[in-house]
C-alpha cells in the first residue's frame, strides 16, 4: 500500500502520524498514554493506556489514519457493528471489551490491556522466539486455537480475518489471546464482496468467491492454515520445515484443501483428527 501524506502528532509524548490533523486529546480522559499504534490498514488507530490501576487498549475509528484502505465513516460504522461481536463473544482466551467511546466523529473500543507479542512473520524476532519454543509448547496453543474456534461456532458465529497479527502470546504466561473479532461474522454468512477481509496466506478460495458459503468448513481451512504457521510455513504448506511430525503435516494439509469436500466436516473432526496425530507422535 502507497503510503499517503502524514502529519506527526503526540499524546502524553508518544507520537503518532494521521493523515490529517485531529484533536484527540479526549482519549487521556482514559489514562495516561503509553503507546500507539497508528500503521492499521483498518483505518483505526489504537492506544495503550494507563490509568494508575489498570492498562486500556482503546481502538478509535473517525480519524483519517495514514494507511487506511477505508474512509473514516466506513471504519467507525465496522467498529459500531463489531460492539455486537464482542457482546456476543466472551471467552478468557478473547479480548474483552469493557466500554464504548461515541463522540462524533469518532467512535471507538475500550478493551482490558492484554501483555503479549504479536505472531507476525514480519516481526522476525517475536516470531523467531515463538518458532523456537519447544514442539509440545506450540501444540498447547493449537489446541487453544481450536477450543477458541469450536466456541465462536457454538455462539453462532464464522470466524473471518483470522491471520497471524490475530494472535496475541504471553512468553511468560504460556497464554494466548485472539485479539481482533472484529469483522466475524454471523452463521449463516454469505460472501457478498469478493476478495473478502483477511490475509491470503490464510484464505480459503471461497473467500475470494462473491456468494460463496463461508461456514464451518471455511473455519476449519483457517485452522489449517494456522497450524502451518504454528510448525511450518503458512506460504508454501509443504512438509520442508514442518517440525510437528508427518502425522499432524497430513491433518493440517487435508484441512486446507482448495476443494471444500476434501476437508474435514467440521472444526470438530479436524481437532478429533488433530489430537489423535498428536498421540500417535507420543
Amino acid at each position: 500500500m502507497t503510503e499517503r501524506p502524514f502529519v506527526t502528532l503526540a499524546l502524553d509524548g508518544v507520537e503518532f502520524r494521521l493523515a490529517t490533523p485531529a484533536d484527540l486529546s479526549f482519549i487521556r480522559e482514559y489514562g495516561r498514554v503509553f503507546r500507539v499504534f497508528d500503521d492499521n490498514d483498518s483505518g483505526n488507530i489504537s492506544f495503550g493506556l494507563d490509568d494508575g490501576n489498570r492498562k486500556l487498549f482503546i481502538k478509535l475509528a473517525g480519524a483519517e489514519t495514514v494507511n487506511a484502505g477505508s474512509s473514516p465513516d466506513d471504519a467507525v460504522a465496522l467498529l459500531r457493528r463489531a460492539t455486537t461481536v464482542y457482546r456476543d463473544i466472551v471467552h478468557p482466551n478473547i479480548v474483552r471489551c469493557v466500554a464504548t467511546i461515541d463522540r462524533a466523529p469518532y467512535f471507538g473500543l475500550v478493551f482490558e490491556w492484554v501483555d503479549g507479542e504479536l505472531l507476525r512473520r514480519i516481526y522476525d524476532e517475536c516470531f523467531t522466539r515463538f518458532r523456537s519454543l519447544p514442539v509440545p509448547e506450540r501444540l498447547a496453543v493449537m489446541d487453544t486455537i481450536m477450543t477458541v474456534m469450536q466456541d465462536i461456532h457454538d455462539v453462532g458465529y464464522v470466524a473471518v480475518d483470522v491471520y497471524d497479527a490475530s494472535f496475541l502470546y504471553d512468553f511468560d504466561r504460556k497464554h494466548l489471546t485472539l485479539c481482533d473479532i472484529d469483522v466475524f461474522e454471523r452463521r449463516p454468512m454469505v460472501n457478498t464482496m469478493g476478495h473478502m477481509w483477511g490475509s491470503t496466506r490464510f484464505m480459503s478460495p471461497e473467500e475470494f468467491e462473491r456468494g460463496a458459503v463461508i461456514d464451518e468448513i471455511t473455519n476449519v481451512y483457517t485452522l489449517g492454515a494456522v497450524a502451518f504457521l504454528l510448525f511450518g510455513d503458512e506460504r508454501t504448506r509443504t512438509l520442508s520445515g514442518w517440525d510437528a511430525g508427518e502425522s499432524l503435516f497430513a491433518v493440517a494439509h487435508r484441512a486446507t484443501q482448495d476443494d471444500r469436500t476434501k476437508r474435514f466436516p467440521g472444526i470438530s473432526a479436524f481437532a478429533h483428527a488433530w489430537r489423535q496425530a498428536q498421540q500417535n507422535m507420543a
